[in-house]
């Protein structure tokens, strides 16, 4: 296992450093600022624009002939309302995606990130994607590998998709990761099907597949159109559990787009240590996209994993008596730990063709607690984007966010595209 991680580690890394310099000689000229700022939907970036590179010269190799996107991250943080108020500078990340044609309607993909986190002063190198993707006839293709293929509507959690539930908030760094799955689909104009093993339930620091699994698992996902409203159904078995989720949604007057997600799992354990069966989180969405300056989004989400208030509130007694014991369930990583949550998104694109601007929040609806992240970018070359982030966290006592990691973090950032 050792010897294979270390021989991916190297294919990758030089996949990565291969891709930059193939991207160093394509034309950019038509970047836009979505683009150079990662906003893109991630099921389409095989058909970005700013950052591939491609060429139908038959002499080329069919590494040339791919598209690839390729970029330089640097940031620094500083937090403040800690008991260890620090700058850490500087973090880094360099990222290489693209997919290769191989053969007739055959693509190699690759998805692949270097960190550096100043903070625990380590490097590490993650694999996002990576697999084969073909086709079988004009309404059938097959995937192998590792993909992240979200569909569903919810901006950052997703009741009815179990496979892809959570992504980042706008602000964030994009989210890529993906599953390691074996994907059938049959694909017609108004809807398709999707066959889907799972046979990973665990994965090692580097995004490789563990090399003990429990079982091989799997799931169906079917999504409908009809008279303009948008049906999903999902179920299936992962992570040792039976699960199942649906979707609706529909755009009202092609100006207001509305949902709404159920899904449920046939048991959890929740962050008091106790278990639950089959507890349903519903989502209900609202969004207004039909302006070119800006875009509205508006959910309720109720979480019947999460915790009930005299629950939530023996949980806060014992972490007061034992802070290690809870100590990763109050903080930015576990942001739906009680039950009713208003999340929000505001997005001002392409302001003057130079600025993009977002703010965002979590606010729970059982106690003061809320979680707001707000980020301006700047457009200043079709290659370079330079960003400034700022993260808040607030609760009084007895709140969710009592227990926090910070008051507030700071963060600038400069990403360069190869």
């Amino acid at each position: 296992m050792k010897s294979y991680l270390r021989l991916m580690i190297f294919f990758l890394s030089g996949l990565i450093f291969l891709g930059g310099l193939t991207a160093l000689g394509a034309d950019n000229s038509d970047v836009d600022l979505e683009e150079a700022a990662g906003l893109a939907d991630e099921t389409q970036m095989s058909e970005a624009t700013s950052t591939e590179t491609t060429t139908s010269d038959p002499q080329n190799s069919w590494f040339n002939r791919g598209r690839t996107r390729t970029y330089l991250l640097i940031d620094g943080t500083q937090t403040s309302g800690s008991t260890n108020d620090q700058i850490h500078f500087p973090n880094g990340q360099l990222s290489f995606s693209g997919d290769f044609k191989i053969l007739n309607e055959s693509f190699l993909i690759v998805d692949a990130v270097v960190n550096y986190d100043d903070k625990d002063k380590e490097g590490s190198l993650f694999l996002n994607q990576v697999g084969f993707r073909s086709r079988l006839s004009d309404s059938a293709q097959y995937f192998i590998g590792k993909e992240r293929n979200r569909r569903s509507p919810g901006l950052l959690i997703s009741p009815s998709d179990f496979i892809y539930s959570n992504t980042n908030l706008p602000g964030q760094r994009e989210d890529r990761k993906g599953v390691w799955l074996g994907r059938l689909s049959y694909q017609k104009i108004n809807g398709s099907i999707d066959f889907l093993i799972l046979p990973v339930q665990s994965e090692t620091l580097e995004g490789l597949p563990d090399s003990k699994q429990n079982s091989n698992e799997g799931a169906i996902r079917g999504l409908y159109q009809f008279s303009g409203i948008d049906v999903s159904l999902m179920v299936g078995r992962y992570l040792g559990t039976n699960r199942a989720g649906t979707s609706v949604q529909t755009l009202l007057l092609n100006k207001y787009k509305m949902y709404v997600e159920l899904g449920t799992q046939e048991e959890i354990t929740r962050y008091n240590n106790t278990k639950k069966n089959y507890p349903v989180q519903s989502l209900a969405g609202f969004g207004y996209e039909a302006s070119e300056d800006f875009s509205v989004r508006l959910e309720y989400f109720e979480n019947g994993q999460g915790l009930k208030s005299d629950e939530f509130n023996q949980m806060m007694r014992l972490r007061s008596l034992s802070p290690s014991q809870f100590a990763g369930n109050t903080n930015l990583q576990s942001p739906f730990i009680r039950q009713k949550y208003l999340i929000t998104s505001v997005t001002f694109p392409e302001i003057k063709k130079k600025y993009n601007f977002t703010i965002s929040g979590i606010k729970s609806l059982e106690d003061d607690s809320l979680l707001s992240i707000a980020r301006l970018e700047y457009l200043a070359t079709d290659k370079l984007l330079a960003g400034l982030s700022f993260t808040k966290m607030q609760g009084g006592t007895g709140s969710q966010y009592q227990y926090r990691n910070f008051d507030t973090q700071a963060t600038a950032d400069l990403k360069y595209t190869f």
